[in-house]
């Protein structure tokens, strides 16, 4: 029975020794299990770190985006305000650069004007000094006067005379034959 008994004992013991290598298992199963769970959670802990750095530096980039944006802008502004007023400037210069031009030519057409109409008068008067002093030049003129003032009024009357002959002749209708009309009544 000792024997029975030892053996009752051992296969306790064995057991006992399977269940404390079970428990250890599960202890260390749950402990790995426990170690995963904590390297995860630290895992999830440095991306979720990791995520709200990166979300603060993309932040930081929109941020610095924006105030680039902003002093581009009105870079852009000043640029074209300064371009403006160089355009505004430009075209007062030229502005007055072209009454200066527009004064100048003046000046000239009214020098020509003055030098033509001298020329003109000098001529004028030249012919006339000439008429005057040779006679025969006089009656040559006044012989050519008038025979132009007759032609002129010889042009306008021989008109007058041939549109009253054009409107009689277009106004008469031509004569229609008595035979040639046609009778209804025989």
């Amino acid at each position: 029975e000792e024997s029975r008994v030892a053996l009752e004992r051992e296969k306790v013991l064995l057991q006992m020794q399977e269940k404390v290598a079970e428990r250890r298992e599960a202890l260390r199963v749950e402990a790995e299990e426990r170690i995963e769970a904590a390297r995860t959670a630290q895992e999830a802990e440095r991306l979720l770190l990791a995520t709200a750095q990166e979300g603060e530096k993309q932040k930081l980039i929109l941020a610095q985006a924006k105030e680039q944006l902003v002093l581009d802008r009105e870079l852009a502004q000043a640029r074209a305000q300064a371009e403006a007023q160089a355009r505004v400037q430009e075209a007062q210069d030229t502005e007055e650069l072209r009454l200066r031009e527009v004064a100048a030519a003046g000046v000239e057409t009214r020098k020509a004007y003055v030098q033509a109409v001298t020329v003109v008068l000098e001529t004028v008067g030249g012919w006339a000094t000439a008429l005057m002093t040779d006679v025969k030049k006089m009656q040559t003129l006044i012989g050519l006067l008038a025979a132009a003032a007759a032609a002129v009024y010889a042009a306008r009357e021989l008109s007058a005379v041939l549109a009253q002959f054009i409107s009689k002749q277009l106004g008469r209708p031509q004569l229609i034959r008595v035979s040639s009309r046609y009778a209804l009544n025989p």
